[in-house]
C-alpha cells in the first residue's frame, strides 16, 4: 500500500508570486526541482516556527523581493520528519523554472522543490523521493495527468521551456538513479491510488469494505461543510476502474459501494475537505457516502 502524506497549507502570502495572483493558462505537467543547497530543513524556505522551527538568517521565501516561488516544498520539519508544505494555491502560475528558447513551463506546469542535503545520505534521499512520488500522483489525479508528464528542471530546459539548471538529475545521479526511475515511482504511486480507489485486493476477492463489516451495515459520517454551488448531478469520470463510495472523506475510510464509470450521483452541496481536497457527500442507487471530487464531472 502506498504511504500517505499530509499536505500542510502554508501560503507564502508576502511573496511576489502569490501577490501577483496569476493563474496558469492550462495544466499539462509537473516540474520537479531540488533546492541546490545543503539544507534539508523546510524552515530555510518557509516561515512556520511552530511546525518547522525558527528560520535563522531571515532568508525564507515569504517576503517581498523574492522573485521565485513554487507550489510545494518537500523536506524536514522541526522533528526531522519528512513533510510536504503547499506554498501557493494549486492553480496559480508559479515562478519556478524561468524560461527557455520555446517559452516557460511556468504557464502550464505545477512545480515543487525537494530540499537537498549533502546528496550522500541514501536514507534521506529515499524518504524525500518517496514523498515526491506520492506528490506526483496527487497532482496527476487532480489534473488527469500521466507519470510521463513529470519532468525535472534539467529536462524542462532541454525541452526549451526552462532556464539552464541541473536539478534534480545531479542528485539522482549521485544515488545511482535517473528521472526515468522517478517517473516509475510516480507511476507506482498512481497505480496504488487507483487500487485503493477501486477498493483494493480485499474488496475484489472477498467483498470486504476494509472495515470488517458488510457494505450494508456501514453508515456514512456527517459532512463538515456545505457549499450550495457544489449541489447538482455528477457523472463518475474515472478512466477505467469503479469509484469507491466511502463512509468518510479519505481512502482509509470504509467502502460502502462501487460506482461504475459513467454512472450518476447526486450532491446537495455537503462535503468534507481533507488536505485541501473536497470529498463530496453524494447519493447513488439509494446509498449515501463520500467520493473524491477529482473523479466527478458536474452535469
Amino acid at each position: 500500500m502506498t504511504m500517505e502524506y499530509k499536505i500542510i497549507k502554508h501560503y507564502l502570502t508576502k511573496n511576489g508570486c502569490y501577490k501577483a495572483g496569476k493563474k496558469r493558462t492550462s495544466t499539462t505537467g509537473i516540474v520537479k526541482h531540488s533546492t541546490g543547497a545543503n539544507n534539508p530543513y523546510l524552515r530555510r524556505y518557509i516561515d512556520d516556527p511552530d511546525g518547522l522551527g525558527k528560520n535563522i538568517g531571515n532568508n525564507h521565501w515569504n517576503m517581498a523581493g523574492i522573485a521565485k516561488c513554487v507550489h510545494f516544498f518537500i523536506g524536514l520539519d522541526k522533528n526531522g520528519d519528512i513533510a510536504i508544505y503547499q506554498t501557493l494555491p494549486l492553480d496559480y502560475r508559479c515562478w519556478g523554472c524561468g524560461s527557455g528558447s520555446k517559452g516557460s513551463y511556468n504557464n502550464t506546469h505545477v512545480q515543487y522543490e525537494i530540499c537537498e542535503d549533502g546528496l550522500a545520505d541514501a536514507k534521506y534521499f529515499e524518504k524525500a523521493f518517496a514523498a515526491a512520488a506520492w506528490l506526483d500522483a496527487y497532482i496527476c489525479r487532480q489534473y488527469g495527468l500521466k507519470a510521463s508528464a513529470v519532468v525535472s528542471h534539467k529536462e524542462a530546459h532541454e525541452k526549451g521551456y526552462a532556464s539552464n539548471h541541473g536539478d534534480c538529475d545531479h542528485w539522482l545521479k549521485k544515488q545511482g538513479k535517473t528521472m526515468a526511475w522517478a517517473r516509475a515511482k510516480a507511476q507506482e504511486a498512481i497505480s496504488g491510488a487507483k487500487d485503493e480507489k477501486a477498493g483494493g485486493v480485499g474488496d475484489k476477492s472477498s467483498g470486504s469494505n476494509g472495515s470488517g463489516a458488510s457494505p450494508g451495515t456501514v453508515k456514512p459520517e456527517a459532512a463538515k461543510s456545505k457549499d450550495p454551488k457544489l449541489a447538482g448531478t455528477y457523472t463518475v469520470a474515472t478512466k477505467t476502474d469503479p469509484l469507491a463510495l466511502r463512509a468518510g472523506a479519505g481512502t482509509g475510510k470504509a467502502k460502502i459501494a462501487s460506482l461504475a464509470k459513467g454512472s450518476t450521483v447526486q450532491c446537495y452541496g455537503y462535503y468534507t475537505a481533507v488536505s485541501g481536497i473536497k470529498w463530496l457527500l453524494v447519493t447513488a442507487n439509494g446509498k449515501t457516502g463520500f467520493v473524491h471530487c477529482g473523479y466527478l464531472k458536474k452535469q
